[in-house]
Protein backbone atom coordinates (compact mmCIF):
# COMPACT_ATOMS: atom_id res chain seq x y z
CA UNK A 1 0.00 0.00 0.00
CA UNK A 2 1.07 3.28 -1.35
CA UNK A 3 1.60 6.19 1.24
CA UNK A 4 -1.61 8.14 -0.28
CA UNK A 5 -3.26 4.65 0.16
CA UNK A 6 -2.49 4.69 3.85
CA UNK A 7 -3.20 8.44 4.36
CA UNK A 8 -6.54 7.43 2.62
CA UNK A 9 -7.27 4.81 5.03
CA UNK A 10 -6.93 6.43 7.89
CA UNK A 11 -8.87 10.05 7.05
CA UNK A 12 -11.88 7.28 5.06
CA UNK A 13 -13.79 6.45 7.82
CA UNK A 14 -14.23 10.28 8.95
CA UNK A 15 -15.09 11.19 5.41
CA UNK A 16 -18.42 10.84 3.57
CA UNK A 17 -18.19 9.00 0.14
CA UNK A 18 -19.62 12.43 -1.11
CA UNK A 19 -17.32 14.56 0.36
CA UNK A 20 -16.61 17.29 -2.06
CA UNK A 21 -12.48 18.01 -0.42
CA UNK A 22 -10.57 15.80 -2.53
CA UNK A 23 -6.56 15.88 -3.08
CA UNK A 24 -4.62 13.92 -5.99
CA UNK A 25 -1.11 13.19 -6.22
CA UNK A 26 0.78 11.66 -9.34
CA UNK A 27 2.83 8.53 -7.94
CA UNK A 28 6.51 9.36 -8.86
CA UNK A 29 5.75 12.16 -10.22
CA UNK A 30 5.64 16.00 -9.33
CA UNK A 31 2.01 17.19 -9.20
CA UNK A 32 -0.88 17.74 -6.87
CA UNK A 33 -4.35 18.99 -7.18
CA UNK A 34 -6.62 19.86 -4.84
CA UNK A 35 -10.31 20.09 -5.66
CA UNK A 36 -12.49 21.55 -3.24
CA UNK A 37 -16.87 22.32 -3.35
CA UNK A 38 -15.81 25.30 -5.63
CA UNK A 39 -13.98 23.26 -8.64
CA UNK A 40 -15.57 23.95 -12.00
CA UNK A 41 -17.28 21.60 -13.51
CA UNK A 42 -15.79 19.56 -16.36
CA UNK A 43 -16.39 20.73 -20.00
CA UNK A 44 -17.07 22.98 -22.30
CA UNK A 45 -19.59 22.75 -24.59
CA UNK A 46 -19.26 21.83 -28.03
CA UNK A 47 -15.81 22.60 -29.56
CA UNK A 48 -15.18 25.21 -32.38
CA UNK A 49 -12.17 25.51 -34.46
CA UNK A 50 -8.92 26.03 -32.44
CA UNK A 51 -6.54 28.44 -33.70
CA UNK A 52 -4.24 28.33 -31.40
CA UNK A 53 -2.75 27.99 -28.27
CA UNK A 54 -4.87 28.84 -25.31
CA UNK A 55 -3.54 29.05 -21.44
CA UNK A 56 -5.78 26.83 -20.17
CA UNK A 57 -4.48 23.78 -22.64
CA UNK A 58 -0.77 25.14 -22.36
CA UNK A 59 -1.53 24.33 -18.06
CA UNK A 60 -3.16 21.03 -18.99
CA UNK A 61 -0.19 20.19 -21.32
CA UNK A 62 2.36 21.29 -18.24
CA UNK A 63 0.30 19.32 -15.63
CA UNK A 64 0.70 16.27 -17.74
CA UNK A 65 4.37 16.07 -17.87
CA UNK A 66 4.45 17.14 -14.21
CA UNK A 67 2.12 14.01 -13.71
CA UNK A 68 4.95 11.58 -15.21
CA UNK A 69 6.37 8.54 -12.46
CA UNK A 70 9.70 9.65 -12.69
CA UNK A 71 10.82 6.47 -10.61
CA UNK A 72 9.42 4.29 -13.50
CA UNK A 73 10.90 5.51 -16.70
CA UNK A 74 13.93 8.02 -17.89
CA UNK A 75 13.63 11.23 -18.99
CA UNK A 76 12.27 11.50 -22.22
CA UNK A 77 13.94 12.13 -25.51
CA UNK A 78 13.52 15.27 -27.17
CA UNK A 79 12.65 15.14 -31.27
CA UNK A 80 12.18 17.91 -33.35
CA UNK A 81 10.70 17.34 -36.46
CA UNK A 82 10.68 20.83 -39.80
CA UNK A 83 9.18 20.39 -43.06
CA UNK A 84 11.70 21.46 -45.95
CA UNK A 85 11.02 24.43 -48.12
CA UNK A 86 8.16 23.67 -49.55
CA UNK A 87 5.49 22.05 -46.63
CA UNK A 88 1.59 21.31 -46.99
CA UNK A 89 -0.30 24.47 -45.69
CA UNK A 90 -3.48 22.19 -44.39
CA UNK A 91 -3.07 21.20 -40.84
CA UNK A 92 -5.25 18.19 -41.27
CA UNK A 93 -2.32 17.13 -44.01
CA UNK A 94 0.62 17.78 -41.65
CA UNK A 95 -1.23 15.76 -38.13
CA UNK A 96 -1.44 12.44 -41.03
CA UNK A 97 2.16 13.01 -41.06
CA UNK A 98 2.61 13.26 -37.45
CA UNK A 99 0.63 10.12 -36.80
CA UNK A 100 2.30 8.38 -39.61
CA UNK A 101 5.78 8.81 -38.19
CA UNK A 102 4.65 7.75 -34.83
CA UNK A 103 3.77 4.72 -35.94
CA UNK A 104 6.41 4.00 -37.65
CA UNK A 105 8.23 4.65 -34.10
CA UNK A 106 5.74 2.36 -32.05
CA UNK A 107 6.29 -0.38 -34.58
CA UNK A 108 10.11 -0.02 -34.02
CA UNK A 109 10.32 0.62 -30.29
CA UNK A 110 6.92 -0.91 -29.08
CA UNK A 111 7.36 0.76 -25.43
CA UNK A 112 7.41 4.09 -26.94
CA UNK A 113 4.96 6.92 -25.85
CA UNK A 114 5.00 10.23 -27.25
CA UNK A 115 3.61 14.25 -26.25
CA UNK A 116 3.70 16.55 -29.03
CA UNK A 117 3.45 19.98 -29.72
CA UNK A 118 2.89 21.65 -32.78
CA UNK A 119 4.22 25.14 -34.15
CA UNK A 120 4.45 27.52 -36.78
CA UNK A 121 7.63 28.68 -37.35
CA UNK A 122 8.44 32.42 -38.81
CA UNK A 123 8.75 31.56 -42.26
CA UNK A 124 5.00 29.72 -41.67
CA UNK A 125 5.47 26.46 -41.97
CA UNK A 126 4.61 23.75 -39.19
CA UNK A 127 6.81 22.09 -37.07
CA UNK A 128 6.36 19.45 -34.44
CA UNK A 129 8.62 19.48 -30.95
CA UNK A 130 7.87 15.52 -29.81
CA UNK A 131 8.93 14.25 -26.34
CA UNK A 132 9.30 10.31 -26.72
CA UNK A 133 9.27 8.26 -23.28
CA UNK A 134 10.21 4.70 -23.01
CA UNK A 135 12.88 4.76 -25.09
CA UNK A 136 17.07 5.10 -23.72
CA UNK A 137 17.84 5.46 -27.68
CA UNK A 138 16.88 6.90 -30.52
CA UNK A 139 19.57 6.84 -33.54
CA UNK A 140 19.09 10.74 -35.57
CA UNK A 141 19.83 9.03 -38.37
CA UNK A 142 16.17 6.83 -38.07
CA UNK A 143 14.59 9.89 -37.07
CA UNK A 144 16.03 12.45 -40.15
CA UNK A 145 15.08 8.99 -42.51
CA UNK A 146 12.03 8.01 -41.35
CA UNK A 147 10.35 11.70 -41.36
CA UNK A 148 12.32 12.65 -44.58
CA UNK A 149 10.39 10.06 -45.97
CA UNK A 150 6.96 10.57 -44.38
CA UNK A 151 6.72 13.88 -45.81
CA UNK A 152 7.79 12.84 -49.26
CA UNK A 153 10.65 15.46 -49.08
CA UNK A 154 12.99 14.88 -51.77
CA UNK A 155 15.48 17.60 -50.57
CA UNK A 156 18.74 16.17 -49.51
CA UNK A 157 19.03 19.48 -46.95
CA UNK A 158 16.39 18.98 -45.05
CA UNK A 159 17.34 15.16 -44.53
CA UNK A 160 20.52 16.27 -43.06
CA UNK A 161 19.03 19.28 -41.09
CA UNK A 162 15.02 18.84 -40.75
CA UNK A 163 14.79 16.93 -37.55
CA UNK A 164 16.96 17.10 -34.12
CA UNK A 165 17.27 14.60 -31.36
CA UNK A 166 18.58 15.96 -27.98
CA UNK A 167 18.74 13.26 -24.85
CA UNK A 168 17.36 15.37 -21.50
CA UNK A 169 19.53 14.39 -18.93
CA UNK A 170 16.95 15.10 -15.54
CA UNK A 171 13.45 15.51 -15.29
CA UNK A 172 14.61 19.18 -14.25
CA UNK A 173 15.41 19.80 -17.76
CA UNK A 174 12.39 18.23 -19.37
CA UNK A 175 10.58 20.86 -17.49
CA UNK A 176 12.69 22.97 -18.67
CA UNK A 177 12.32 22.25 -22.59
CA UNK A 178 8.22 21.91 -21.85
CA UNK A 179 8.21 25.05 -20.14
CA UNK A 180 10.79 27.00 -23.19
CA UNK A 181 9.51 25.23 -26.60
CA UNK A 182 6.25 23.06 -25.84
CA UNK A 183 4.46 25.58 -23.65
CA UNK A 184 5.57 28.60 -25.73
CA UNK A 185 2.53 31.05 -26.56
CA UNK A 186 2.60 31.97 -29.98
CA UNK A 187 -0.02 34.57 -31.96
CA UNK A 188 -1.82 32.46 -34.81
CA UNK A 189 -3.98 35.03 -35.43
CA UNK A 190 -6.92 33.34 -37.58
CA UNK A 191 -5.38 30.47 -38.76
CA UNK A 192 -6.84 27.02 -38.12
CA UNK A 193 -4.46 24.92 -36.13
CA UNK A 194 -6.49 21.94 -34.98
CA UNK A 195 -5.21 20.60 -31.52
CA UNK A 196 -2.32 22.01 -30.62
CA UNK A 197 -0.61 19.19 -28.54
CA UNK A 198 -1.46 15.52 -27.61
CA UNK A 199 -0.24 12.03 -26.88
CA UNK A 200 0.42 8.62 -29.00
CA UNK A 201 0.49 5.91 -26.61
CA UNK A 202 0.35 5.57 -22.73
CA UNK A 203 2.24 7.93 -20.75
CA UNK A 204 3.85 6.79 -17.04
CA UNK A 205 1.30 8.21 -15.45
CA UNK A 206 -0.75 7.19 -12.26
CA UNK A 207 -3.22 9.18 -10.09
CA UNK A 208 -4.71 8.49 -6.40
CA UNK A 209 -7.02 10.43 -5.27
CA UNK A 210 -7.63 10.88 -1.91
CA UNK A 211 -10.77 12.51 0.65
CA UNK A 212 -10.04 15.16 3.10
CA UNK A 213 -12.18 16.30 6.14
CA UNK A 214 -12.81 19.81 5.50
CA UNK A 215 -10.14 21.29 8.12
CA UNK A 216 -7.82 18.86 6.52
CA UNK A 217 -8.18 20.10 3.29
CA UNK A 218 -8.02 23.68 3.88
CA UNK A 219 -4.82 23.02 6.03
CA UNK A 220 -3.28 21.32 2.94
CA UNK A 221 -4.11 23.97 0.27
CA UNK A 222 -2.57 26.64 2.96
CA UNK A 223 0.83 25.07 2.27
CA UNK A 224 0.39 24.93 -1.11
CA UNK A 225 -0.99 28.81 -1.27
CA UNK A 226 2.72 29.39 0.38
CA UNK A 227 4.42 26.98 -2.66
CA UNK A 228 2.11 29.32 -4.88
CA UNK A 229 3.06 32.70 -3.92
CA UNK A 230 7.04 31.38 -3.32
CA UNK A 231 7.70 30.46 -6.67
CA UNK A 232 5.67 33.15 -8.46
CA UNK A 233 6.40 36.00 -6.05
CA UNK A 234 2.37 36.83 -6.71
CA UNK A 235 -0.39 36.47 -3.82
CA UNK A 236 -2.61 33.53 -4.86
CA UNK A 237 -5.76 35.84 -4.50
CA UNK A 238 -7.42 33.54 -6.97
CA UNK A 239 -7.36 31.00 -4.05
CA UNK A 240 -8.71 33.06 -1.75
CA UNK A 241 -12.37 31.71 -2.58
CA UNK A 242 -13.61 29.71 0.11
CA UNK A 243 -13.42 25.85 -1.64
CA UNK A 244 -11.43 26.49 -4.69
CA UNK A 245 -8.55 24.38 -5.34
CA UNK A 246 -5.41 24.71 -6.41
CA UNK A 247 -2.53 22.75 -8.38
CA UNK A 248 0.89 22.46 -7.31
CA UNK A 249 4.19 21.11 -8.61
CA UNK A 250 5.71 19.48 -5.42
CA UNK A 251 7.50 16.00 -5.64
CA UNK A 252 5.05 13.03 -4.22
CA UNK A 253 7.31 12.75 -1.03
CA UNK A 254 7.01 16.50 -0.34
CA UNK A 255 3.09 16.07 -1.31
CA UNK A 256 2.84 13.14 0.99
CA UNK A 257 4.57 14.87 4.21
CA UNK A 258 2.02 17.13 3.68
CA UNK A 259 -0.60 15.61 3.75
CA UNK A 260 0.11 13.34 6.86
CA UNK A 261 0.99 16.19 8.41
CA UNK A 262 -2.95 17.83 7.54
CA UNK A 263 -4.63 14.33 8.47
CA UNK A 264 -2.62 13.76 11.38
CA UNK A 265 -3.29 17.27 13.41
Amino acid sequence: MTIAATAAARVAHLVPQEHPHTVTIAAGGAYVRLRGSRAAAGGGGIRGKIRGFSQQSRKRLIDLLHMCDRTATRPPLFVTLTYPREWPHEWQVTKRHLDTWCKRLRRRWPGASVLWRLEVQRRGAWHYHVLVFGVSFIPHQWVARTWFEVVGSGDERHLGAGTQTVRVMTWRGASFYVAKYLGKRCEYGSRETGRMWGVRGRLPIHLETVRLTREAWFRVRRVFRGWYERQTGCRAWWCAQRGSGITAYLPEADALRVLAWAVSV
